[in-house]
């Protein structure tokens, strides 16, 4: 896989051959967490759905905690790879193991400690906060599970296997599905279930990732079950990663604003809505989340071999076909809103205001792309500051005081005015700065890159 990253000579058939598997792997995730909804929301309430909806950004956060550890192995093994730098390949899976042990470690005692604290911080009382704080609970026990698991799939897909992470990730989330049914409207473990479910899914893609690194079928020195403890490459794993937890951080700090704005202005069916309203623009985003997971071991090994106009080139290419599809999606969500909203509100009636919303809200796919895209170049290239910065502003910069504002002019139609606002422009500035990074990249005479932004040394 990696000669044909490197040789092929139509970028766009390396494009599509990572990009299937990768986006066909996202898209039974999404669906996973559609059918997580639907299940909740019509077979326990839909209460039950808007304190899960509460909970579920902070369960999400180990996602992002093995997003962290997985992208930042990821990246380093791509580098490594173009570049045939063994002792690196060598490194990379006992460091992440080490990360993983450790920062399971940590968030799982905050986690089993503060739950209760964590799910009020976010807007839940009375049957919200009980639904939201059972569910978490679980979630937390389970934390090693998406952590190391998510972690080990992405470091798959560094290697350009697609496919085969793929695979383990569908069957993973196919046992999660069914037994969504078996612990929820069989079993009648509510939200609890729900959650069980979600563990045990992530279970399978642990186990599957364990067989897959003890085998002989990695392109590296895999050494599955070592643990590393070389500081300089620890910190550089971490760094490279950073800028994919902190999306997950400002994800959870922007939700929080959310639903405490949405609090203070609306009520428990307005919670309920946005919940539904965010799962539905997670899962029409899914495909171009597919394809920043494919470009990614496409620019590192690139990268790591010194092919930057391959580089460049790549980039151009992903960011025109992932528009295209994502403004597909954005006509679909428009003409059918109605309908898709009431797959997980099914006795609900749309208010017009509702609807204007929630259109609006989906109004900043199109230009999606550009942010997708820089957050996933910067760190492919080593360099995880330019994305650390965009991240946080998008979040702290941007939203918080925009939600803010905007909320005590328009109470909760202000809510959705900021989510638009901010992602169009977060937008806008993503594609300047990649814009500029990219007319930087310029080959020199030798193995050197002429440029500020990005490098294997930072």
């Amino acid at each position: 896989m990696k000669e044909f990253i490197l040789e092929e000579p139509n970028l766009r058939k390396v494009m599509w051959r990572l990009s299937i598997p990768s986006i066909l792997g996202m898209v039974l995730f999404g669906i996973n967490q559609l059918i997580d909804g639907i299940f909740v929301g019509t077979f326990v309430g839909e209460l039950a759905l808007g304190g899960v909806s509460l909970s579920l950004p902070l369960a999400q956060m180990f996602l992002g905690l093995g997003s962290m550890v997985g992208g930042g192995a990821a990246s380093l093994l791509s580098i490594a790879l173009g570049s045939k730098d063994v002792e690196m390949q060598h490194k990379v899976l006992p460091i992440m193991n080490t990360v993983s042990v450790l920062i399971t470690a940590m968030t799982m005692l905050v986690g089993l400690l503060f739950s209760g604290g964590l799910v009020r911080m976010m807007g839940g009382t009375g049957a919200l906060f009980d639904f939201g704080n059972a569910y978490l609970r679980v979630i937390v026990i389970g934390a090693i599970l998406p952590i190391w698991g998510l972690g080990c799939n992405l470091v798959i897909r560094g290697e350009g296997k697609m496919k085969t992470a793929m695979i383990m990730m569908g069957i993973g989330l196919a046992t999660n599905i069914v037994l969504n049914y078996v612990f929820i409207v069989l079993l009648n473990w509510g939200v609890i279930g729900a959650a069980w479910a979600t563990n045990a899914g992530m279970l399978v893609v642990c186990v599957l990732g364990l067989s897959y690194f003890a085998s002989d079928r990695p392109s590296f020195s895999t050494r599955v079950w070592a643990l590393g403890f070389d500081g300089k490459v620890l910190m550089r794993l971490v760094v490279l990663g950073l800028p994919s937890l902190i999306m997950q951080v400002m994800m959870v700090i922007m939700m929080l604003t959310v639903y405490r704005l949405i609090a203070r202005h609306g009520g428990d069916a307005d919670i309920a809505f946005i919940g539904a309203a965010f799962r539905i623009y997670f899962v029409a985003s899914l495909p171009v989340i597919g394809m920043m997971r494919a470009l990614q071991p496409i620019v590192g090994i690139n990268f790591g071999a010194d092919l930057f106009d391959r580089v460049q080139d790549s980039v151009r290419t992903f960011w025109i076909a992932m528009t295209g599809i994502l403004g597909g999606m954005w006509i679909v969500v428009l003409i059918f809103a109605v309908p898709i909203l009431s797959t997980m509100l099914p006795n609900r009636i749309f208010s017009d205001a509702e609807l204007q919303n929630f259109r609006l809200f989906m109004t900043a796919l199109p230009v999606l792309p550009l942010s997708f895209i820089a957050i996933t170049y910067f760190p492919s290239v080593g360099n995880g500051r330019a994305a650390n910065i965009l991240a946080l502003a998008r979040q702290v910069v941007l939203f918080i005081p925009a939600a803010i504002v905007c909320a005590s002019i328009w109470k909760v139609n202000g809510v959705y005015y900021a989510l638009f606002g901010t992602d169009f422009i977060i937008s806008i500035v993503s594609g300047l700065m990649l814009l500029i990074a990219l007319r930087r990249l310029v080959r020199k005479e030798g193995t050197e890159i002429e440029a500020r932004m990005g490098g294997y040394s930072n």
